[in-house]
Order: C-alpha cells, then structure tokens, then sequence
C-alpha cells in the first residue's frame, strides 16, 4: 500500500484545537477534586481551590451539599481556651478532619457549613460517633465528644433545641449507634 492510497485523514488544525480544550476541560487546575468542566457547570473559579474562601475546598463543599460560591459565616458559640469543651471540640474536629480527609478544615468552616442542614449535621455525627467507638472509646466518652459537634451547637445556639433536646440527641445517638452494632454483631453469628 502506498501513501496515497491510504484512506486515514488527518485532523485539521481546527480539530486539534477542539480536542485540546476537551482534554483541557477534563483537567483539575486548581486541585480541588473538581475539573474545569465541573467548576463551570457550577460556576466556579477554576484556579480557586476554594471559590468563596470559607476554608473547605469546592469538591467538599459539593461533596457536603454544600454552595461552594456562597460564604455566610457565623462565628460558633465560643469557649473558654484550654477547657474541657476546647479540647472536644478538637477531637471532634480530628475526627471530621480524618473521615472527610479535610486537614485544613476548622471548627468554625464546619459550623457554617453544617449550619441548619438535619441530614448532613446527622449524617456527619454518626460517623464522628462510630469512629469514637470502634476506637475503643466508651459511650460516655463519645456522648460528650458529640455535645461539642457544630450541628448539636447549632441547634443549641440558634434557639431550635434547648438543653434537654439536646442530650437527648447525644443520647439517642449513642443508642442507635450501640443497637446497630448489636444488630450486626448478631448476624454475623
């Protein structure tokens, strides 16, 4: 077969230009997890790793369901520093910090963003209940780690639960979380 009677047809400037910006938009510029075509579908600053600069990147904001464009931020209820609430606080936020694989993640960026959303404040405190006791820690122990979770605080400081409701949440997770794992531990017998 010769040259000229090969039938391949080469790609014309035009074309080469046209998969070069698909292959473009396939890339992550700013290593947030998310692709230059994700980012414009959301409307997103492609060369931000965190577009509305509260501390968590636009992936995990989506990942959370969450507006990555949107920062509204309210300052959780302090505490005093070097006190036994500072130092769950931090250990809750060790937790996070390891489940979302968020080691930039502060307290205060959490708080905002579980700020009012039931599903993913819960969501997120039964995971920060399992890991607390697949660590070896006791239900009490965890309890009070859960005390100091951003939605409990939430919840507390806007005025949607008083004291009570609020230990009978940490309370009430504990159980569930204690039943479920007796569940499982029965049929696995």
């Amino acid at each position: 077969m010769t040259f000229s009677q090969s039938k391949k047809k080469l790609p014309t400037h035009s074309e080469k230009v046209k998969a070069e910006k698909e292959r473009e938009l396939d890339q992550d510029f700013d290593g947030d997890g998310l692709t230059e075509r994700e980012e414009r579908k959301y409307g997103l600053n492609p060369l931000s790793p965190d577009s509305d600069g509260d501390g968590l990147y636009d992936s995990q904001e989506i990942g959370l369901r969450s507006n990555p464009r949107s920062y509204s931020f309210k300052v959780p209820p302090s505490v005093e520093g070097g006190s036994e609430k500072e130092k769950l606080r931090a250990a809750y936020l060790c937790r996070v910090q390891a489940i979302l694989n968020a080691s930039n993640l502060s307290y205060a960026a959490l708080y905002n963003q579980i700020a009012g959303d039931d599903w993913l404040g819960r969501s997120l405190d039964e995971r920060v209940m399992a890991a607390e006791l697949d660590s070896g820690n006791s239900s009490e122990e965890a309890k009070c780690l859960i005390a100091q979770s951003p939605y409990l605080q939430w919840q507390l400081s806007e005025g949607q639960w008083a004291r009570d409701s609020a230990i009978h949440y940490a309370w009430e997770l504990t159980a569930q979380f204690q039943a479920n794992r007796k569940q499982q531990e029965q049929l696995s017998e």
